[in-house]
C-alpha cells in the first residue's frame, strides 16, 4: 500500500484559514451580518440595473389596524421562521421609477431573511404629510410587535428623503421609543419651516447665515403644495391668498424668508409645523440611528441631517457625493466609489447588525 505523501504546511494553513472563516460567517453574528452587507452591495451596485429589474420576492398585502381605521402596508417575507423586521418610509411625491426602487429594494432586505413593512399611509395618496400618517408608522411598528413570526427586539426604521423625517417623528413617541432597535434616515429634512423658507428661497440655512441651493422642481412643488393646503384651511384674513403666493414664489435670503413665514403665519398653523418637525421631540429618540445625507442633495440641504444628528444623543452622520439624493450615482469614479463606498457599507453594516 503505498504511503500517503506529507500535506505542505503552507496548505494545511489556508485550510485551517477557510475552516475559520467559514466558521466564521456561518456561526457568528458579526460573520452573518457581514455576509448580508457582501450580499446587499451586490443588489446595491450602481454600474449594474439591479432596481430596474423584477423583484425577486413577491409582497403580500396586508391591512393593520390603524387609530380606528385600517391602512394598507406591503409585506416583503422570505420563509416561514422568526425574523427581524423592518418598517420603510420613502414619503410622499413618488413616481412609478421611485415605487420600484423602494420595492426592489425591500425585496432584497427580505431575501436577507428581514421582514419588510412598506405602509401606504393616505399622505402617500395625497402627498401630504398629516399627524395620522405619522400615527400610521407607530401603528404599524406596533402590528408587527404583535406577529409571532416576528423578533420583538429586533424590529426598525429605514426612511428615505420625507420619510425619513416621518420614521423619525415615529421613533419619538413615547409608547415605542424604548423597544426601537434601528433608526436609518436617509436625507431627512429636520424642521418643516426651516424646509419651506429653504426651498422657496433657493438658499440653504447654515450655522452661521446662508448658502446658494437650486432646490429640485419637485421638491419646491410638493412643498408649496402643503403649504397652500395648510394656508387653505385658515381664514383668509389670516393669510390670503396674496400672502401665500408671496411666500412661496418671492425670492429672498433663507432667513429673512423663515423669519416671514413665522411672522405672517397664524400660531395654529406653526405649532402643526412643530408637531411635522423632528427637532421639536428628538431628544426622546432612544434607538440606534445612523443618517445618510448626499453632500449635493438637491431635494434637502444636507445642514437639515446635520442640525437633526445634532439633536439625537449618539446619532451619526455621513455625507458622501456618491448619491444623487437617495439614490446611487452611476457616474462616480472607481477611486470616489471605493473610498465613500467603504464607509457606505461600513453604515449598512451597522444598520444590518442591529436588526440581524
Amino acid at each position: 500500500m503505498p504511503r500517503p505523501q506529507n500535506i505542505p504546511k503552507k496548505w494545511l494553513f489556508l485550510l485551517g484559514l477557510v475552516v475559520i472563516l467559514v466558521s466564521f460567517i456561518a456561526f457568528t453574528r458579526p460573520g452573518k451580518t457581514l455576509y448580508k452587507v457582501f450580499r446587499l452591495a451586490t443588489a446595491l451596485n450602481p454600474s449594474e440595473t439591479t432596481f430596474t429589474k423584477p423583484s425577486k420576492i413577491k409582497y403580500a398585502q396586508i391591512s393593520y389596524p390603524d387609530d380606528g381605521k385600517f391602512t394598507q402596508a406591503l409585506i416583503f417575507r422570505k420563509g416561514a421562521q422568526k425574523q427581524s423586521a423592518v418598517i420603510i418610509s420613502a414619503g410622499v411625491g413618488l413616481t412609478n421609477y421611485n415605487t420600484s426602487l423602494i420595492n426592489s429594494f425591500a425585496s432584497s432586505l427580505a431575501d436577507l431573511g428581514i421582514t419588510v413593512m412598506i405602509p401606504q399611509t393616505q399622505s402617500m395618496q395625497d402627498n401630504i404629510v398629516t399627524e395620522s400618517s405619522i400615527r400610521s408608522y407607530v401603528n404599524a411598528f406596533r402590528y408587527l410587535e404583535s406577529q409571532n413570526s416576528i423578533d420583538k427586539n429586533k424590529i426598525g426604521y429605514f426612511g428615505f428623503c420625507a420619510g425619513a423625517s416621518f420614521l423619525a417623528l415615529a421613533a419619538e413617541d413615547k409608547d415605542i421609543a424604548d423597544r426601537i432597535s434601528l433608526l436609518a434616515l436617509f436625507s431627512p429634512y429636520n424642521d418643516l419651516i426651516d424646509y419651506y423658507a429653504q426651498a422657496f428661497a433657493h438658499q440653504a440655512i447654515t450655522v452661521t447665515n446662508s448658502r446658494d441651493w437650486k432646490p429640485h422642481p419637485q421638491t419646491v412643488d410638493l412643498l408649496e403644495k402643503n403649504f397652500t393646503y395648510r394656508a387653505n384651511l385658515i381664514p383668509s384674513e389670516t393669510l390670503n391668498a396674496a400672502q401665500t403666493n408671496q411666500i412661496t414664489k418671492q425670492p429672498q435670503n433663507a432667513l429673512e424668508k423663515k423669519r416671514q413665514i413665522e411672522s405672517v403665519l397664524p400660531q395654529t398653523m406653526l405649532d402643526e409645523a412643530k408637531l411635522l418637525s423632528p427637532n421639536h421631540a428628538a431628544q426622546n429618540i432612544k434607538a440606534k440611528t445612523y443618517i445618510v445625507h448626499d453632500y449635493n442633495d438637491t431635494f434637502t440641504p444636507r445642514e437639515e441631517s446635520e442640525r437633526l444628528k445634532a439633536e439625537i444623543q449618539n446619532a451619526q452622520l455621513i455625507e458622501p457625493t456618491i448619491f444623487d439624493h437617495t439614490i446611487f450615482r452611476k457616474d462616480i469614479s472607481p477611486l470616489t466609489w471605493a473610498i465613500q463606498g467603504s464607509q457606505v457599507l461600513i453604515f449598512f453594516y451597522k444598520i444590518l447588525y442591529n436588526v440581524s
